[in-house]
């Protein structure tokens, strides 16, 4: 399996349910405007993407998922009958056109994974406000109807390919 440096890839996730989607707000977000998004992680060193995912989910969606470790610490499964995780494609390569840090174009690994969860866990969810693992991190959690994204003016512009590609992979 494939360590990664710190930063080499992110991790991309969203919970949903037969009627809803769970979306993420920093509300600590420096910029003009915050935006609902999906959940979202870079990787830590020598972390691998399915350990990512169970940290993701836990610091920005407050949700503890059901994970077994080998003895090196990597996940071997993950998910139980409530929550059953699929990844929605094949890691893909992004190149992005901005900088970031004065560093010129940075290519990363972007894997995104759909974690299926009944309506009522997934609505137990939805509207909490917790502090994430950084000072510049306070998370709000907001349940959705599942269409609702391709509406919401303050849904991060980013994630709508994301979105589709959890739609044609359903």
């Amino acid at each position: 399996m494939k360590r990664h440096e710190e930063g080499t890839f992110a991790m991309m996730a969203v919970l949903y349910s037969p009627k809803h989607l769970l979306l993420i707000k920093n509300l600590k977000e420096v910029n003009e405007r915050r935006y609902w998004k999906f959940i979202g992680e870079t990787s830590k060193k020598g972390e691998l993407p399915l350990n990512a995912l169970v940290r993701a989910l836990w610091e920005e969606g407050g949700f503890c998922i059901y994970a077994e470790y080998d003895d090196l610490g990597m996940v071997k499964k993950i998910g139980d009958d409530t929550a059953v995780v699929k990844m929605v494609h094949p890691p893909i390569t992004i190149h992005p056109s901005a900088t970031r840090k004065g560093q010129g174009a940075l290519s990363h690994e972007q894997h995104f994974y759909k974690v299926r969860l009944t309506d009522r866990r997934l609505l137990d969810l939805s509207g909490k406000i917790f502090s994430g693992p950084d000072d510049d991190e306070l998370f709000e959690t907001k349940a959705v109807p599942l269409m609702a994204p391709w509406k919401m003016p303050d849904f991060f512009p980013v994630h709508y390919r994301l979105f589709d590609s959890l739609l044609r992979a359903a």
